[in-house]
């Protein structure tokens, strides 16, 4: 059976009982997390610069349901994001992000893509 198998319209939000479609019945969450690396060469030096681009990508198959980011290393928290988007592709969807950064390469930034699959 496939998508085809179904009428247009023949699902309705009449026609589903309630409480019988949930998020736990659609299946396993995945999450994929990619590391963005802080590309600032002197610490506090009034420039800040931008860091290497991020991508997380859900898995084959998988449809993304949410993204996130983090700082688990914030280096001398002069840190802040510029971006953080869903980002749609041909190979899967996922989440891409950026920041920017004056802590002379010590910080770290994360993007998550929570995924199902």
């Amino acid at each position: 059976m496939n998508a085809n198998a179904i009428a247009p319209d023949a699902v309705t939000a009449g026609a589903i009982a309630p409480g019988s479609v949930y998020g736990g019945a659609l299946g396993p969450r995945t999450l994929h997390a990619v590391t963005i690396n802080d590309l600032d060469l002197v610490a506090e030096n009034g420039t800040w610069t931008a860091g290497s681009n991020g991508a997380a990508l859900c898995g084959q198959g998988e449809a993304l349901l949410g993204t996130g980011f983090a700082m688990p290393q914030p280096g001398n928290r002069e840190v802040a994001w510029i971006e953080v988007l869903p980002y749609l592709t041909p190979i899967g969807d996922g989440v891409k992000g950026r920041y920017v950064s004056n802590s002379g390469g010590t910080s770290e930034g994360q993007v998550v893509a929570l995924c199902l699959k």
